[in-house]
């Protein structure tokens, strides 16, 4: 479902396409993915690369629902758009090189707050909970189909209250990275906000239970991946259960052109080793000798196939 702009913070507002979870569950999970370059909504995608229509906003949805059935999924669209290129603006401060500023911005972590509450506010009114209470389901204690609206409003009732979310996994792939990128910076700093918002946000990203990296990079000169060993320190002393899923291709790790990509890459995930951090990494295609733009789609296959 496109719900079409939601708002996030301080009037900030990115549209979302939403699905909700194929499988009835007594738990509230959120997944948040954030796209790369190039995805659009399908009919806004360049007609020239037609074979990337596979990866098209609606379509990334539907795929990480089949992978996360009892997940709620938010497609977070960059604010902008130019020349196929994604800006999060609403996210992400970028400097004169057209890289990320990352110690610049603060309100990465106040919208990301505000677009998920929002977006289950907005799935809980017309027109959009009537289609939800209309799709059929499966119990996943018996695994039978039941399209029957009250026992869908009884049993996602609590699913779709923000405040009662269980779980939130955070998605990114090649130019959303920054975003996670961003989110992290934030956490470190997240002592400079006043008391009663450093509670707000802690309660909330305390939820978190998996970051997953796919291919990480952009047009700047540097940041495409963390390497301050104090912000992921904090990371993982702020969440120690949590799960780092990295999977990367080497149209990015192996960009001659770009040769810190890939040294950042490896020091980040060193990085996070070193910090006792749970990390799952995966190269995939590491002996194609002349990467593309559709071996790079490749990790967002890997991570929305998966399980």
């Amino acid at each position: 479902m496109r719900l079409g702009p939601v708002e996030g913070h301080e009037g900030r507002k990115n549209h979302i396409i939403y699905s909700p979870p194929r499988v009835t569950s007594n738990v509230t999970n959120v997944v948040v993915f954030f796209p790369g370059d190039v995805q659009n909504y399908v009919e806004q995608m360049d007609a020239s690369e037609d074979y990337l229509r596979p990866w098209d906003l609606d379509s990334v949805c539907e795929m990480l629902s089949s992978r996360k059935p009892n997940s709620h999924i938010m497609v977070v669209r960059p604010s902008r758009m130019e020349h196929m290129i994604n800006y999060y603006d609403n996210f992400v401060t970028l400097n004169r090189f057209g890289g990320p500023d990352y110690l610049k911005g603060r309100h990465a972590i106040p919208h990301l707050f505000h677009l998920v509450h929002n977006t289950l506010k907005t799935v809980q009114e017309p027109p959009f909970r009537s289609l939800i209470t209309g799709r059929e389901l499966i119990s996943e204690d018996s695994n039978v189909c039941s399209n029957d609206a009250s026992q869908d409003n009884a049993g996602n009732a609590r699913q779709i209250h923000g405040d009662a979310i269980d779980s939130i996994s955070l998605v990114a792939f090649s130019k959303g990275c920054i975003v996670l990128n961003q989110l992290v910076t934030e956490l470190y700093l997240l002592s400079e906000l006043p008391e009663e918002l450093q509670t707000l946000y802690t309660n909330f990203l305390k939820k978190v239970s998996e970051i997953a990296w796919l291919d990480g990079g952009h047009q700047g000169r540097e940041g495409a991946w963390i390497t301050n060993p104090n912000f992921l320190k904090k990371l993982l002393a702020f969440l120690p259960q949590l799960l780092v899923t990295i999977h990367v291709t080497p149209y990015q790790m192996h960009d001659a052109t770009r040769p810190w990509i890939g040294n950042e890459c490896r020091r980040f995930e060193s990085l996070c080793r070193t910090a006792g951090g749970n990390v799952s990494f995966t190269l995939h295609g590491g002996d194609i000798k002349n990467p593309s733009i559709r071996t790079h789609f490749m990790a967002l296959d890997a991570y929305g196939k998966s399980e």
